[in-house]
């Protein structure tokens, strides 16, 4: 059986406050992966598990443009979050 979690509000906007993420870290470790992604606009990137954005506000505009990218997650509060974010305004989202 699996256990379902669910994130309010409080978790959701806490989440990044307590793991934090160093932009250029961030950037280097897609790096190799991503390099050239803006290049191909036919290129699509899907996030499944997006949480808060975090790690995809970093990676875009750097690597993606934001209609590369598809950001699914199961926590509406997280998605909340991420919605907030100008670098993430302009993706898809599923669901």
């Amino acid at each position: 059986m699996i256990k379902e979690t669910k994130f309010d509000e409080t978790i959701a906007s806490g989440y990044e406050a307590t793991r934090p993420i160093e932009p250029s870290a961030c950037q280097a470790g897609f790096r190799e992966v991503l390099g050239n992604a803006q290049a191909n606009r036919r290129l699509r990137l899907l996030d499944v598990g997006c949480g808060t954005g975090r790690i995809l506000q970093h990676l875009i505009p750097t690597y993606l443009h934001p209609e590369q990218v598809v950001a699914i997650d199961i926590s509406e509060e997280m998605l909340k979050v991420a919605r907030t974010k100008s670098e993430l305004k302009e993706i898809h989202r599923a669901g």
